[in-house]
């Protein structure tokens, strides 16, 4: 079953450093806005293997959640023990929080 995760969950583990962030936007996308500690593997370039090795639970996100969904299941259906979440409403949700960005010139 695809776990989910909101925002604030998400910045509380951020803050603790306990989770693995992987933002699938493409490369653009990332380079005009970004969450900081976010890990960039664009779903035109994703497999498994580029997925960093770690311990810690995998928070997946995009724009607003549909990409990310569909990396998870990728994942799951690759790792079904995998402890991987899809970010709930994307980088959008995070921005409405207002939760920080960095924006890249």
């Amino acid at each position: 079953m695809l776990k989910i995760m909101n925002v604030d969950d998400l910045k509380t583990c951020l803050d603790q450093d306990s989770i693995l962030l992987i933002d699938v936007r493409e490369a653009d996308e990332h380079q005009t806005e970004s969450i900081e500690k976010a890990v960039l593997i664009p779903l035109s370039e994703f497999s498994v293997e580029k997925v960093p090795i770690t311990d810690k639970p995998i928070v997946i996100h995009c724009r607003s959640g549909g990409r990310s969904e569909h990396v998870c299941q990728i994942l799951l259906k690759q790792d079904p023990s995998l402890d991987v979440s899809n970010l709930k409403g994307g980088i959008l949700a995070w921005r409405e929080a207002g939760y920080p960005i960095i924006k890249h010139s």
